[in-house]
């Protein structure tokens, strides 16, 4: 589909965002987005199939902007610690740079309107994090749970932490919390030099 108007349609991206993480799914409709976004209903139809289609392609995006937060500049060869304080601070970084879309994919991402480019692109960073927990179980630095496990007890702190304290999560605060998580994830050995 044919996109005349990359600004037009960014707008509607951003209302879209904006409703969705407000109301819900169900609860926006797409005249709402398009009252939001202030163009009319006929535009939207013009960039997106549907409701379901647009609320995939807002997925996506954001998706990929956290998946690249969280992997650019990885260190690849530090110490397990050290990557999960790393992973830790990009998770910060990209709840606390944009906190309606952070909001929004913690609301959206077990949902039966996501379509399988959406389900492709979240795998993409649950494999990641899958890697690294690997890593760290192999080499007794990480507790053997199932990975869905240990990645649900951290980021279900994270998104709890979040939530309390939004953009305004005191840098203190956050490594005392990151701290406490790694705890419990964590085996407790030392890790070799």
């Amino acid at each position: 589909m044919e996109h005349p108007n990359p600004q037009k349609r960014d707008t509607v991206l951003q209302a879209a965002l904006e409703l969705f993480t407000e109301r819900g799914f169900e609860g926006t409709s797409v005249p709402l987005i398009a009252e939001r976004a202030g163009v009319g209903v006929g535009t939207i139809y013009r960039y997106f199939a549907s409701k379901e289609a647009l609320v995939n392609i807002v997925f996506q995006n954001w998706k990929t902007v956290f998946h690249d937060t969280m992997t650019r500049n990885y260190p690849e060869s530090a110490p397990v610690r050290d990557r999960f304080t790393f992973l830790w601070q990009r998770m910060t970084e990209f709840a606390t740079a944009n906190p309606v879309a952070f909001a929004f994919l913690e609301m959206h991402h077990h949902t039966p309107y996501l379509d399988e480019a959406s389900y492709t692109v979240a795998t993409r960073l649950v494999a990641f994090l899958h890697g690294f927990i690997d890593d760290g179980v192999g080499q007794g630095l990480i507790r053997p749970m199932p990975k869905e496990a240990l990645v649900a007890l951290v980021f279900g702190a994270f998104v709890g932490l979040f939530k309390e304290y939004r953009t305004a999560l005191d840098p203190a605060l956050a490594a005392a919390a990151e701290a406490c998580c790694w705890a419990a994830i964590a085996t407790g050995k030392e890790e070799s030099p």
